[in-house]
């Protein structure tokens, strides 16, 4: 893990060097470093999955690892896809960030995924995905919401210019918003099929199932007013982003709160 914390932390200073300078030869090595940072990471996450002998996904850590990977792919896509290098200014410090503080955890406290069924892989592959989906959506929020800020100030230098146009932002809020949506609704219908053939106890899951719903609610609130209402923009950034915050600050705490939340500990 050490050498993908490297190669992030290089792909931060060069993401930030390129914002303030515009310079063609540090956006392509910003492309490249991007690039790198994500196929060692792969690597690092295969690697993981060979030595627990599973697919690392069975626990907080490894969850969030592996929605770091997953974010840093989608990402990768912007970028070569839509010229939008300078959003990796603001997702790679917090994937470092975020990656610096599970790194030491992921081969701890490892439970089976293959002993508990293929609806729990089921149900968490979606869910990590919808997160992915969901981080993204936020950082681009953050993106919008700094980007219009400069505009309205009339204070546009090189950084704030070297930022995505607002509209291919609010694109890029939209579908992986929608898209992250249908991920976790499916994964919160799979988990219920996994919760009812394990037979595990309502109250044993309960606060798994009021924290999934808050961010369920939050989403789809912002989904309606944008496809019912038609709301756009600084709107929809808004509440895309608290519902990110909203989604960490929960999970978080139901980890230290409830670390039994989802009833593995009772499995044999």
């Amino acid at each position: 893990m050490s050498t993908v914390l490297i190669l992030y932390g290089i792909t931060v200073i060069l993401m930030i060097l390129h914002l303030f300078t515009r310079n063609t030869l540090l956006e392509k090595a910003c492309s490249f470093s991007l690039i790198l940072s994500f196929l060692s990471h792969l690597v690092y996450t295969i690697l993981l999955g060979i030595r627990i002998g599973e697919i690392p996904i069975s626990n907080i850590p490894q969850a969030v690892n592996m929605m770091i990977l997953l974010a840093s792919f989608i990402f990768i896509v912007a970028v070569l896809l839509k010229n939008a290098i300078s959003l990796g200014v603001f997702f790679a410090p917090f994937a470092l960030f975020t990656l610096s503080l599970v790194s030491g955890f992921l081969g701890f406290d490892h439970i089976m995924v293959h002993k508990l069924g293929f609806w729990f892989f089921l149900h968490t592959s979606c869910v990590i995905t919808g997160d992915a989906l969901f981080m993204v959506s936020g950082i681009a929020s953050v993106v919008y919401l700094v980007h219009e800020r400069f505009i309205k100030k009339g204070s546009i230098h090189s950084a704030a210019s070297n930022l995505p146009p607002l509209v291919l932002l609010d694109r890029i809020i939209a579908l992986t918003l929608s898209t992250g949506f249908i991920a976790m609704t499916v994964g919160m219908i799979i988990g219920g099929f996994w919760a009812s053939n394990a037979g595990l106890k309502l109250s044993l899951i309960a606060p798994k199932i009021v924290s999934g719903a808050v961010m369920w609610i939050i989403f789809a609130f912002s989904l309606h007013q944008r496809f019912a209402i038609g709301w756009r923009g600084r709107r929809t950034a808004v509440i895309t982003f608290a519902g990110f915050v909203v989604m960490a600050m929960l999970s978080i705490l139901i980890e230290i709160l409830y670390p039994g939340a989802h009833g593995l500990r009772i499995l044999p």
